[in-house]
């Protein structure tokens, strides 16, 4: 079953559906017009973090494979395991780190001000 079958069954009035996915398609866009460096800086730590450890699992090994937890997810059998559980406490901790990196220790820096700047004037 699919998430809009779901939905209508939520919201079996279709112009209900519309005005409620309108409305999160809004309410979605003005957050990330406004919180535009906070969810690249999310996203980047996230990413960052997860190709670290995913390239760390293959020296340690026990990285479940991403194909086969979506198969389990599909057949509704999924079981973590302990190894699973760490890797996912290790990204999220390196996501942190990253976010720290990127706000705290790049904060101050003037030359990519003077970059954007330089950028923008140029005529492509």
């Amino acid at each position: 079953m699919c998430i809009r079958d779901r939905i209508y069954t939520i919201w079996p009035n279709e112009v209900t559906f519309w005005i409620s996915l309108i409305g999160t398609c809004a309410l979605c866009g003005a957050s990330a017009y406004f919180l535009k460096d906070l969810l690249v800086t999310l996203t980047t730590a996230f990413i960052g973090a997860y190709m670290v450890v995913r390239g760390l699992s293959i020296v340690i090994g026990g990285f479940p494979n991403e194909y086969e937890i979506y198969q389990q997810i599909k057949s509704g059998s999924l079981v973590y395991s302990n190894t699973f559980t760490v890797y996912v406490v290790v990204i999220l901790a390196f996501t942190v780190l990253f976010v720290f990196v990127q706000e705290y220790l790049h904060k101050d820096d003037d030359d990519k001000d003077s970059l954007d700047e330089s950028f923008n004037k140029h005529e492509w």
